[in-house]
Protein backbone atom coordinates (compact mmCIF):
# COMPACT_ATOMS: atom_id res chain seq x y z
CA UNK A 1 0.00 0.00 0.00
CA UNK A 2 1.66 4.02 -1.12
CA UNK A 3 2.40 5.99 1.49
CA UNK A 4 -1.16 8.42 0.03
CA UNK A 5 -3.28 5.17 0.44
CA UNK A 6 -2.16 4.88 4.14
CA UNK A 7 -2.41 8.75 4.86
CA UNK A 8 -6.17 8.40 2.96
CA UNK A 9 -7.10 5.51 5.00
CA UNK A 10 -6.02 7.39 8.08
CA UNK A 11 -7.68 10.79 7.45
CA UNK A 12 -11.28 8.68 6.59
CA UNK A 13 -10.96 7.10 10.01
CA UNK A 14 -10.29 9.86 11.93
CA UNK A 15 -13.68 11.74 10.58
CA UNK A 16 -15.02 8.11 10.81
CA UNK A 17 -17.60 9.40 12.93
CA UNK A 18 -18.99 12.12 10.13
CA UNK A 19 -20.36 9.75 7.75
CA UNK A 20 -20.73 6.08 10.06
CA UNK A 21 -23.84 5.43 12.37
CA UNK A 22 -23.46 2.15 14.22
CA UNK A 23 -26.51 0.80 15.70
CA UNK A 24 -26.72 -2.71 18.06
CA UNK A 25 -29.23 -5.06 16.26
CA UNK A 26 -30.41 -8.54 17.89
CA UNK A 27 -30.53 -11.66 15.31
CA UNK A 28 -31.30 -15.14 16.50
CA UNK A 29 -30.63 -18.08 14.34
CA UNK A 30 -31.82 -21.22 14.83
CA UNK A 31 -31.30 -24.68 13.07
CA UNK A 32 -33.48 -27.92 13.76
CA UNK A 33 -33.41 -31.81 12.03
CA UNK A 34 -37.22 -32.72 12.57
CA UNK A 35 -36.38 -36.22 10.72
CA UNK A 36 -39.22 -36.81 8.39
CA UNK A 37 -41.64 -36.30 11.28
CA UNK A 38 -45.16 -34.82 10.82
CA UNK A 39 -45.76 -31.17 11.80
CA UNK A 40 -47.72 -31.67 15.41
CA UNK A 41 -50.99 -29.47 14.81
CA UNK A 42 -50.58 -27.37 18.17
CA UNK A 43 -46.74 -27.18 18.34
CA UNK A 44 -44.91 -23.92 19.28
CA UNK A 45 -41.51 -23.47 19.45
CA UNK A 46 -41.58 -21.21 22.16
CA UNK A 47 -39.24 -23.30 24.30
CA UNK A 48 -36.91 -23.32 21.68
CA UNK A 49 -36.83 -19.05 20.90
CA UNK A 50 -36.52 -18.16 24.36
CA UNK A 51 -33.67 -20.10 25.16
CA UNK A 52 -31.58 -18.49 22.82
CA UNK A 53 -31.27 -15.49 25.20
CA UNK A 54 -32.45 -17.08 28.66
CA UNK A 55 -29.03 -16.96 29.92
CA UNK A 56 -27.24 -13.82 28.10
CA UNK A 57 -28.17 -11.57 30.77
CA UNK A 58 -27.97 -8.52 28.55
CA UNK A 59 -30.06 -10.15 26.32
CA UNK A 60 -32.62 -10.60 28.32
CA UNK A 61 -36.51 -9.52 26.84
CA UNK A 62 -34.57 -8.71 23.94
CA UNK A 63 -36.64 -8.59 20.91
CA UNK A 64 -34.42 -9.94 17.63
CA UNK A 65 -34.52 -7.91 14.41
CA UNK A 66 -33.82 -10.87 12.28
CA UNK A 67 -34.76 -14.11 12.72
CA UNK A 68 -33.77 -16.92 10.78
CA UNK A 69 -34.86 -20.88 11.13
CA UNK A 70 -33.77 -23.71 9.48
CA UNK A 71 -34.73 -27.37 9.23
CA UNK A 72 -33.78 -30.29 8.34
CA UNK A 73 -35.18 -33.35 6.92
CA UNK A 74 -38.83 -32.06 6.48
CA UNK A 75 -39.41 -34.74 3.71
CA UNK A 76 -37.51 -37.46 3.28
CA UNK A 77 -39.21 -39.62 1.20
CA UNK A 78 -39.15 -40.53 -2.48
CA UNK A 79 -41.83 -38.71 -3.66
CA UNK A 80 -39.52 -35.28 -2.89
CA UNK A 81 -36.64 -35.78 -5.11
CA UNK A 82 -39.79 -35.78 -8.00
CA UNK A 83 -41.85 -33.26 -7.23
CA UNK A 84 -42.42 -30.27 -5.15
CA UNK A 85 -44.92 -30.39 -2.25
CA UNK A 86 -45.24 -27.31 -0.55
CA UNK A 87 -47.59 -28.68 2.49
CA UNK A 88 -44.80 -29.67 4.34
CA UNK A 89 -43.08 -26.76 3.81
CA UNK A 90 -46.33 -24.64 4.46
CA UNK A 91 -47.17 -26.47 7.63
CA UNK A 92 -43.55 -25.24 9.19
CA UNK A 93 -43.66 -21.96 8.27
CA UNK A 94 -46.91 -21.65 9.82
CA UNK A 95 -45.92 -22.71 12.96
CA UNK A 96 -42.44 -20.56 12.74
CA UNK A 97 -45.21 -17.47 12.43
CA UNK A 98 -47.20 -18.89 14.84
CA UNK A 99 -44.25 -18.95 17.62
CA UNK A 100 -42.74 -15.89 16.67
CA UNK A 101 -46.10 -14.20 17.27
CA UNK A 102 -46.10 -15.71 20.39
CA UNK A 103 -43.28 -14.92 21.43
CA UNK A 104 -42.57 -11.19 20.31
CA UNK A 105 -45.92 -10.12 18.58
CA UNK A 106 -48.85 -10.78 20.65
CA UNK A 107 -48.54 -8.45 24.19
CA UNK A 108 -45.83 -5.83 23.18
CA UNK A 109 -46.49 -2.01 23.76
CA UNK A 110 -43.89 -1.60 21.31
CA UNK A 111 -46.45 -3.12 18.24
CA UNK A 112 -43.78 -4.88 17.11
CA UNK A 113 -44.51 -7.21 13.68
CA UNK A 114 -42.14 -9.14 11.40
CA UNK A 115 -42.43 -10.13 7.67
CA UNK A 116 -41.23 -13.19 6.15
CA UNK A 117 -38.17 -11.67 3.99
CA UNK A 118 -37.43 -15.23 2.10
CA UNK A 119 -37.58 -18.48 2.52
CA UNK A 120 -35.89 -21.30 0.09
CA UNK A 121 -35.93 -25.18 0.08
CA UNK A 122 -33.73 -27.53 -1.70
CA UNK A 123 -35.63 -31.24 -1.47
CA UNK A 124 -35.95 -31.70 2.80
CA UNK A 125 -33.74 -28.61 3.33
CA UNK A 126 -35.62 -25.83 4.74
CA UNK A 127 -34.46 -21.80 5.64
CA UNK A 128 -36.89 -18.82 6.26
CA UNK A 129 -35.28 -15.28 7.18
CA UNK A 130 -38.33 -12.69 9.18
CA UNK A 131 -37.12 -9.55 9.98
CA UNK A 132 -39.08 -6.79 11.80
CA UNK A 133 -41.36 -4.66 9.17
CA UNK A 134 -40.02 -2.00 10.46
CA UNK A 135 -36.70 -2.57 8.76
CA UNK A 136 -37.85 -4.35 5.51
CA UNK A 137 -37.42 -1.22 3.53
CA UNK A 138 -33.62 -1.53 4.41
CA UNK A 139 -33.14 -5.14 3.25
CA UNK A 140 -32.03 -5.10 0.03
CA UNK A 141 -30.28 -7.25 -2.58
CA UNK A 142 -32.28 -10.23 -1.23
CA UNK A 143 -31.77 -13.44 -2.94
CA UNK A 144 -30.86 -16.93 -2.30
CA UNK A 145 -29.87 -20.22 -3.79
CA UNK A 146 -29.83 -23.91 -3.32
CA UNK A 147 -26.23 -26.35 -3.74
CA UNK A 148 -27.15 -30.31 -3.80
CA UNK A 149 -24.54 -32.28 -2.59
CA UNK A 150 -26.08 -35.92 -2.22
CA UNK A 151 -25.55 -38.64 -4.42
CA UNK A 152 -23.53 -37.95 -6.92
CA UNK A 153 -23.12 -34.45 -6.29
CA UNK A 154 -26.83 -33.57 -7.46
CA UNK A 155 -29.50 -35.24 -5.29
CA UNK A 156 -30.63 -32.99 -2.63
CA UNK A 157 -31.07 -34.51 -0.06
CA UNK A 158 -28.18 -33.47 0.92
CA UNK A 159 -26.70 -30.17 0.83
CA UNK A 160 -27.07 -26.25 1.76
CA UNK A 161 -29.82 -23.29 1.20
CA UNK A 162 -29.03 -19.62 1.30
CA UNK A 163 -30.89 -16.21 1.67
CA UNK A 164 -28.36 -13.49 1.33
CA UNK A 165 -29.42 -9.66 1.31
CA UNK A 166 -28.16 -6.19 2.41
CA UNK A 167 -29.41 -5.07 6.17
CA UNK A 168 -29.43 -1.38 6.12
CA UNK A 169 -25.75 -1.32 4.72
CA UNK A 170 -24.21 -4.45 5.96
CA UNK A 171 -24.10 -7.77 4.03
CA UNK A 172 -25.66 -10.83 5.41
CA UNK A 173 -25.86 -14.50 4.47
CA UNK A 174 -28.00 -17.26 6.32
CA UNK A 175 -26.82 -20.91 5.17
CA UNK A 176 -28.67 -24.06 6.21
CA UNK A 177 -26.80 -27.23 5.42
CA UNK A 178 -27.26 -30.89 5.95
CA UNK A 179 -24.15 -32.90 5.41
CA UNK A 180 -23.83 -36.58 5.21
CA UNK A 181 -23.80 -38.61 8.67
CA UNK A 182 -21.91 -40.84 10.16
CA UNK A 183 -18.49 -41.23 11.56
CA UNK A 184 -16.61 -42.33 8.71
CA UNK A 185 -17.56 -39.33 6.45
CA UNK A 186 -15.56 -36.50 7.69
CA UNK A 187 -14.06 -36.11 4.62
CA UNK A 188 -17.24 -35.49 2.64
CA UNK A 189 -18.98 -33.33 4.74
CA UNK A 190 -15.86 -31.36 4.96
CA UNK A 191 -15.95 -31.42 0.78
CA UNK A 192 -19.79 -30.81 1.09
CA UNK A 193 -19.13 -27.77 3.27
CA UNK A 194 -16.68 -26.50 0.48
CA UNK A 195 -18.86 -26.61 -2.24
CA UNK A 196 -21.65 -24.87 -1.09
Amino acid sequence: MSNSSNRLELRLKEREDEYTRYEQFYVLVGTFNVNNKSTPPNILLEQWFSQATENRESEKNKIPDIIAVGFQEIDTSGGAYIYDDKKKEDDWERIVRKTIAACYEENNTENIQFTLLNRIKLVGILLFVYVRSTHLAKCTLVSNSTVPTGFMGIAGNKGGVGVRFRFYETDICFVNSHFASGDGQKERRNEDYLTI
